[in-house]
């Protein structure tokens, strides 16, 4: 038991380590035009549809966040328990990383946060 609870408390302060650093961390974007906002979470079906999956109760932490990479806007849904993050990220016509051809490593290399749409524990 004391196992588990030491698994929750490292996965609570990992969360919100990670929350910190994205809320610190955006940047100014380059880009000409956005296709990712708060709004896009309500009005883009796809959208829409990709974030009620992580919205079930119990689903934990999510963070939706606006990332730049080569020039173009990426929406990423972020979630510690995700087995595969690359999945989850998405370019402005809702294709994910790996039907682009991007690797993830690249991507979270070069990658430049832009805005931090949701942070949410469900």
């Amino acid at each position: 038991m004391k196992s588990f609870s030491r698994t929750i408390h490292a996965l609570r302060a990992g969360w919100l380590m990670t929350s910190l650093w994205l809320f610190i961390s955006c940047e100014k974007s380059d880009l000409k035009e956005r296709c990712f906002t708060k709004t896009s979470l309500e009005s883009t079906p796809w959208v829409k549809q990709h974030l009620s999956g992580f919205q079930r109760p119990k689903a934990g932490p999510l963070s939706v966040v606006v990332y730049a990479y080569q020039g173009e806007e990426y929406l990423v849904f972020a979630n510690p328990t995700l087995s595969s993050p690359m999945s989850n990220i998405f370019n402005c016509a809702g294709q994910p990383l790996p039907q682009l051809g991007i690797s993830y490593n690249q991507f979270m290399k070069d990658a430049r946060k832009v805005d931090v749409l949701l942070e949410k524990t469900y």
